[in-house]
């Protein structure tokens, strides 16, 4: 990996960095008093309230009364340091050459202008735990309502035992099978600085064996990554909890202790602080693992864990010292091999077992780390949630994707390779299976609302400053209005701009998801039609890298002679569609219309009682006088009687001398409340809520409309169209 140059000026300052508690944290006078005297010769101690060791019941376990440091019992932090230094090279144990910048003499040599930096060094202190260890280094740098970066998959219960309670705001970033994508994390910071938005402080990442995507981030990557944690100084939490899990060639040619190092080995600031834990080595019940990173973070963290806890168990450090002493390195070697060997032969039996059951639904990225496998349903409209409980009736237990509805993760943890090659054959038949979604998630999303012209280039411009609001406010998918593109003031103005979905103009806009790592609701596109006097209406949904989710043509096409308004005929130059369409996404399985489609609510219960659909989406360019009359009243009643978000993105003010729109952009809850909306009615923008799928199934249990629904048509047979 190549290693980057020290720069005095990017060194981490952490009396700048600490938290308004870690600030108030002291060592407790007595624990301090202990610790001084603890081991002294001939000191006869009765100060510490520990009771004698003749008191305990267990002879071969006489070391337990010892107090230990702040930082752990000091034989096993000296192992788990030296095991760090070992495997990990710490670049900040490193003196590197540092171009001097103070001076003005320019006629001295080269060695004369080059300092060497004395190394910023690296201590260990030994934790109750990972778990323990993650909660403490963020009550030491986080105050409540800080940013913190984290990928868009991640360890739930970091983030909802220890940074949700806190309040900070939690910015997910897009990743692939290599983890958290670079460039979605340099464009997500840019557009929050230039938004005048508090930037983060730090960045969460799990990078060997991900959790829950089993993704490996690889040296390339990692040095990519850090090189932004510098330019955007952020402070790298490496929860690294699988490292020793690393089996990239397979269970005949496993690493041993030869494994791929973290971010400490090109940490030349001192801005990695690494948490590593014994549960997956040796087993979770010993409550042990260690941070290692920058000595003024370790003394800090130590000293906040020593103050709620007193430190790891002394009796699990005591026992597991002894075992790896008796060991020694080699027999460590070959206790993580055999482990390697176990968990490499169980992801090739589920992958084979996948091959062989689930290839025509599914897909999945090889194993190659860790105890995950994250696998992905084929195909539009599936929504993999029932299978927790589908499975269960199997006696298979899978764990869906909290923020992609089509996606499961099925751990091995515990699970030899036959059983996991079982587990996949008795899932399969439930993987087929789509039911409505699964409650405890939430999605922060935006709603946008703008003025086309008839410029393509103006409109996209408008297009790209709410993309980029909506990014820098965390958001996971913007919402824009039909016609977001292009109006004309003719339709023969509107037929000419008609393009194919892959054409250059739609290329921007894959463009633009792929630079702000956005969801795009893409409300109405002008799509070549059947033929040259006829287009599609064509509502497009890109995912975050640019391709098609889906596309919606516009059935209900607007043939009205509005009251006191305008004579539109849509159908003059406009083919309808011939099917509806829903779609999963981070902000929910979406049910796709376009504007005049509102007036017809059975678009909306087939959406949503037959297709699954949790928010509906009804991007529009209602007149003036229509709006003002229908606009709000009918979205919420669509709402309501469906117990669906609806997001309705719109056109708004003056488009030319022939056409004028009513705004008032839209986020409606499943109860009818407007969450969201714009403050100027008429005005660009967006506006932001969130979007609570517990309150969603809260509404749906609490009134089953859909059963309710299901036994009154059956009374009703042959009675309703």
């Amino acid at each position: 990996m190549e290693e980057a140059h020290g720069d005095s000026s990017k060194f981490v300052d952490w009396e700048q960095r600490w938290s308004r508690e870690a600030r108030r944290k002291q060592m407790p006078t007595l624990q301090s008093i202990v610790s001084k005297y603890q081991g002294a010769p001939g000191i006869i101690g009765m100060h510490g309230g520990l009771p004698p060791a003749d008191a305990f019941p267990f002879s071969a376990f006489k070391l337990v009364n010892r107090l230990q440091s702040a930082k752990g019992y000091p034989p096993l932090q000296s192992w788990a340091r030296d095991i760090v230094c070992e495997l990990h090279q710490p670049a900040t144990l490193k003196s590197h050459p540092q171009n001097s910048s103070s001076s003005s003499n320019n006629t001295g040599t080269a060695q004369q202008q080059q300092q060497q930096q004395q190394p910023i060094g690296l201590d260990v202190a030994i934790t109750p735990g990972a778990s323990a260890a993650l909660d403490a280094i963020a009550r030491v740098l986080l105050n409540p309502g800080d940013a913190v970066l984290l990928e868009e998959f991640t360890y739930n219960h970091h983030a909802e035992a220890h940074l949700l309670p806190m309040g900070c705001e939690l910015l997910p970033v897009p990743m692939d099978s290599a983890g958290l994508l670079p460039a979605a994390l340099d464009a997500m910071l840019t557009q929050r600085s230039s938004a005048g938005l508090a930037l983060p402080r730090l960045l969460y990442c799990i990078p060997t064996g991900q959790n829950p995507t089993g993704a490996v981030m690889g040296p390339e990557r990692m040095r990519q990554v850090y090189e932004l944690a510098r330019k955007w100084d952020l402070i790298i939490l490496e929860d690294d909890a699988y490292f020793w899990l690393q089996y990239p060639q397979g269970p005949e040619a496993v690493p041993g202790l030869n494994l791929r190092p973290g971010f400490l080995s090109i940490d030349v600031d001192g801005r990695v602080i690494r948490v590593d834990t014994l549960a997956k080595l040796l087993g979770p019940g010993f409550r042990l693992g260690w941070v290692a990173g920058p000595p003024a973070l370790v003394n800090k963290v130590a000293l906040y864990i020593a103050a709620i806890s007193v430190g790891a168990s002394s009796l699990s450090q005591v026992m597991i010292h002894q075992l790896l002493l008796q060991w020694g390195r080699p027999g460590l070697e070959a206790y993580v091999v055999q482990l390697q060997q176990r968990y490499a032969r169980s992801a090739a039996a589920a992958e084979a077992a996948a091959a062989a059951r689930l290839a025509d639904i599914a897909e999945w990225q090889p194993i190659r780390a860790g105890m995950f496998m994250w696998v992905q349903i084929k195909g539009e409209g599936v929504d993999a949630s029932p299978l927790m409980e589908l499975g269960a009736a199997e006696k298979v237990m899978v764990v869906t994707g909290n923020l992609s509805p089509p996606a499961a993760r099925a751990s091995r943890c515990f699970c030899s390779a036959m059983s996991q090659s079982q587990g996949v054959s008795a899932s399969s038949p439930a993987a087929a299976a789509a039911a409505p979604s699964q409650p405890g998630r939430r999605s922060k999303v935006a709603v946008g609302q703008m003025t086309s012209v008839g410029d393509q280039l103006a409109n996209f411009n408008t297009c790209k400053q709410l993309a980029e609001q909506a990014a820098a406010a965390a958001c996971t998918m913007l919402f824009l209005p039909e016609c977001f593109s292009f109006i004309g003031a003719s339709q023969p103005e509107s037929l000419s701009k008609a393009e194919p979905l892959d054409g250059p103009a739609m290329a921007r806009y894959r463009q633009l998801a792929r630079d702000t790592g956005l969801w795009l609701s893409l409300g109405g596109f002008q799509e070549t039609g059947p033929d040259p006097e006829h287009l599609y209406n064509c509502h497009v949904v890109l995912d975050a890298s640019g391709a098609t989710a889906a596309a919606y043509r516009k059935v209900h096409l607007f043939d009205v002679d509005v009251p006191d308004g305008p004579v539109l005929m849509e159908s003059r130059t406009t083919a309808p569609g011939d099917k509806l369409v829903a779609c999963d996404s981070p902000a929910g399985r979406l049910g796709l219309s376009v504007c005049y489609d509102l007036r017809f609510p059975e678009v909306y219960q087939t959406l949503t009682w037959g297709m699954g659909a949790e928010v509906l989406l009804v991007p529009s360019a209602f007149t003036k006088v229509t709006g003002k009359a229908h606009w709000e009243v009918l979205l919420r009643a669509r709402a309501i009687e469906c117990q669906c978000f609806v997001i309705a993105a719109a056109q708004a003010g003056t488009h030319n001398e022939k056409r004028e729109s009513y705004g008032h952009a839209l986020i409606i809850d499943p109860w009818g409340e407007v969450i969201g909306r714009l403050d100027d009615p008429q005005g660009t923008g967006i506006a932001v809520a969130e979007l609570d799928f517990e309150l969603l199934s809260a509404v749906r249990t609490k009134m089953p409309i859909r059963e309710h629904r299901a036994k009154g048509r059956s009374q009703l047979a042959g009675q309703l169209p």
